[in-house]
């Protein structure tokens, strides 16, 4: 199979990663070159690591991420929202690993599409897709890792971190549906 990501292209990822987050990346990067592959068309990361710093940030810029991102690639987070906080406790551990992407060269909607039929024929394994728009950007992805590459379904289950696979934001992340 081909690499088709430089280590650079995972923007503000850490130079020295845990041993979870290197193996998340590898699993993501893995994840992505099945992507890349199947539609043979460039795909450029536009968000990857975030920190609480940068969480505050994008907020403050009238962005709406979420304070159980998997962009935070399982660093422990203060918990922020309080049903948050009456659902998790006081820290957020449960992320594992996200990318947000844009196809310059391939409609983004068939690029979900194809993500949509590659993980129901079981070729790759993936915690959420996500097409999102609006708020000024052009579409774009966001795909995290399983969570359960680093927790058991039943822990996940009983702390209520199991998200919806596939959703559809028309708004910037303010709101998010089903895909149908």
């Amino acid at each position: 199979m081909y690499n088709y990501f430089s280590p650079e292209e995972f923007k503000n990822f850490p130079r020295r990663p845990r041993p979870v987050q290197a193996y998340l990346l590898e699993f993501l990067q893995r994840t992505l070159n099945i992507i890349r592959g199947t539609i043979d068309s460039p795909i450029r990361i536009t968000d990857c690591y975030r920190t609480l710093k940068k969480y505050k940030s994008l907020k403050k810029r009238g962005y709406f991420p979420s304070a159980t991102s998997d962009h935070f690639w399982a660093q422990v987070i203060p918990t922020i929202k309080k049903q948050n906080k009456i659902k998790y406790g006081p820290y957020f551990i449960y992320s594992a690993g996200a990318v947000d992407f844009v196809t310059p060269r391939f409609d983004i909607n068939k690029c979900y599409e194809e993500i949509r039929k590659l993980y129901r024929r079981g070729t790759i394994k993936i915690g959420q897709a996500i097409l999102e728009s609006g708020g000024g950007r052009r579409p774009w992805i966001h795909l995290s890792n399983p969570r359960q590459l680093i927790f058991t379904s039943d822990l996940l289950y009983r702390v209520g971190a199991i998200k919806n696979t596939f959703l559809i934001s028309t708004d910037g992340g303010k709101t998010y549906k089903r895909a149908a």
